[in-house]
């Protein structure tokens, strides 16, 4: 546990004055040490800087302060779980009593403790580690213990520690007016610490307060807040609230959609008019290369009837030229031949003529039969196209039964009329109208 942390959970107790006036005193009559502490964090934080010095030297101490280190720091974790309980069971000032005197009293039966900053801790610890078999006999004489005078080595520690006790009287004097000014500053400087740490706790309750007064304002906002909320959105009893408003707009615009969507007996929803043009889509795409078809199929039929006009009016054009000719330019072997004797050359000429007249009547003839088919043809293929464009058309803006569609299917891919009367005949050729005329004779 940190300093940080017991600073907080004081500051935070329900036994604050009395944890920042907790006074404790610590005497080591040996070493000629007596100190008086006031609050738990300034204990606290003595034991802490005790451990951390004597975590410093590591192993190479005496067993004596390895001793004195383990004191303080079970001291340190009493102090932690006595705070810690206190706060977690919430118990009253007398069971707190009892429970520091519990754990302080222990600590009392340990007169040979060790200080790590003390100047006989330091002499010690040097003798230690540079004149170990001397060791014991300055340990026993620092502690006022009797030591062997036999053995050479204790009575030469013992010197040692009566050198480092006594040395010259001058200097001595000296150095005991300063160790006793350095004393007295140390003392007035853990004071001021001292101090200083109930000011700090003093300062952190105060900051506690006001941070429980700021978070119980902020939980009361939030709690006015959450009923200014419930209030607008749950409504009252005397106005509603966002919530039926929404509802009661949310199911009347689904009922606007149900209606648009469904539809009624009078009149067709979205649902059906989505179905029927997909099914317009579905004939249109079974009915789209017929269509082309028969629209290709109307051009190419005109455009054959009036290259077949054309080629009429040109047939015509040469039968009336070679008739003026004839008549104004008639041979005169002709007219000759019929008033004499001799009328073969009359007649041989008129076979010409007339059947050269014949061949050209049978070709207008045939020539016409073709225009008036392919004009027949054409608007026969316009008619099925626009059919088929007024049968989607049907289909998409009513229901047509079964025998309705196959009436319709029957007149669009029937088979088409070629146009021409069934009584009309053929042209009549030469060697009809020869047997004719030689018939006659």
């Amino acid at each position: 546990m940190t300093i940080s942390e017991v600073r907080k959970l004081v500051s935070k107790s329900d036994h604050y004055e009395w944890l920042k006036s907790l006074s404790w005193e610590l005497k080591i009559e040996n070493l000629n040490y007596h100190h008086s502490f006031t609050g738990f964090v300034s204990i606290y934080k003595f034991l802490e800087q005790q451990i951390d010095g004597w975590e410093k030297h590591k192993d190479d101490i005496p067993v004596e302060f390895v001793r004195s280190k383990n004191i303080l720091s079970k001291f340190k974790t009493d102090l932690e779980n006595f705070i810690s309980q206190s706060e977690r069971n919430k118990i009253n000032e007398g069971q707190l009593i009892n429970n520091w005197t519990n754990i302080n009293r222990p600590f009392r039966n340990y007169p040979n403790l060790f200080l790590y900053n003390l100047p006989e801790t330091l002499f010690l610890i040097e003798v230690y580690r540079t004149r170990q078999n001397n060791y014991p006999g300055a340990y026993k004489f620092i502690m006022g213990k009797s030591s062997n005078p036999s053995d050479k080595n204790e009575f030469v520690g013992g010197i040692l520690a009566y050198e480092f006790e006594q040395q010259n009287p001058d200097i001595l004097k000296r150095r005991n007016i300063e160790r006793n000014s350095f004393y007295k500053l140390r003392k007035d400087l853990e004071n001021q610490i001292s101090e200083s740490e109930i000011e700090l706790n003093d300062h952190l309750l105060e900051t506690n307060k006001k941070y429980d007064e700021y978070v119980k304002r902020i939980d009361d906002l939030h709690v006015d807040k959450d009923k200014q909320f419930t209030n607008w959105f749950e409504g009252t009893e005397n106005e509603k609230g966002i919530k039926s408003i929404f509802n009661e707009f949310k199911n009347e615009k689904e009922s606007i959609f149900n209606h648009w969507f469904e539809g009624s007996d009078e009149e067709k929803g979205a649902k059906e008019k989505i179905n029927s043009l997909e099914e317009t889509y579905k004939n249109l795409l079974a009915l789209k290369e017929p269509a082309n078809y028969w629209k290709k199929r109307a051009e190419r039929m005109r455009t054959q009837g009036w290259i077949s006009l054309g080629i009429l009016i040109g047939l015509v054009s040469v039968t009336v030229w070679s008739l003026s000719e004839l008549l104004w330019k008639t041979p005169d072997q002709i007219y000759t031949s019929f008033f004499e004797g001799d009328k073969s050359a009359a007649i041989r000429w008129s076979i010409i003529y007339v059947t050269f007249i014949s061949f050209l009547a049978f070709c207008v003839r045939a020539i016409t039969k073709v225009m008036f088919s392919s004009f027949h043809l054409a608007r026969d293929a316009d008619e099925r196209n626009t059919l088929t464009y007024f049968y989607l058309s049907l289909i998409n803006e009513s229901d047509i039964d079964d025998d309705q569609r196959q009436l319709i299917i029957q007149s669009l891919f029937s088979r088409a009329d070629s146009g021409l009367l069934k009584g009309d005949s053929g042209p009549t050729m030469p060697n009809d109208i020869a047997s004719k005329i030689f018939g006659s004779n």
